[in-house]
């Protein structure tokens, strides 16, 4: 995804998340301490957007940051965490497994290369 498409998906969710909330831009602008102009070019992707100001919406929205980043993104629950913890632990395990299968074979490589013919 192009940073234009992340700025629209951004400025789209902030939009969808105040209308569902009940407030304006101008009522959300004072909530981040910006002004609604601010928030109308956020919303409409005119202008980029800071962490920090992310922070800040999250905030005044009562929403995870990661809301406006993933669209598939769920609010945070400790269960669904903990399930995503699990599942990332198993493919690191998988990934090890395979980095130490690819070193034992480097290394039988290595060994074949440099055999020294007996005499």
């Amino acid at each position: 995804m192009h940073k234009a498409q992340y700025m629209k998906q951004i400025g789209n969710t902030i939009k969808e998340l105040r209308l569902k909330k009940g407030m304006t831009q101008k009522q959300l602008a004072a909530a981040v301490k910006v002004s609604s102009a601010k928030i109308c070019a956020i919303e409409k992707a005119l202008t980029p957007i800071t962490a920090a100001t992310i922070l800040k919406l999250s905030a005044a929205l009562k929403v995870s940051p990661g809301k406006f980043l993933f669209e598939e993104w769920d609010e945070y629950t400790p269960a669904k965490t903990a399930w995503k913890i699990r599942e990332l632990n198993e493919e690191l395990k998988e990934l090890d497994q395979k980095i130490y299968s690819l070193r034992l074979k480097i290394i039988e490589l290595y060994e074949q290369l440099h055999q020294v013919p007996k005499i």
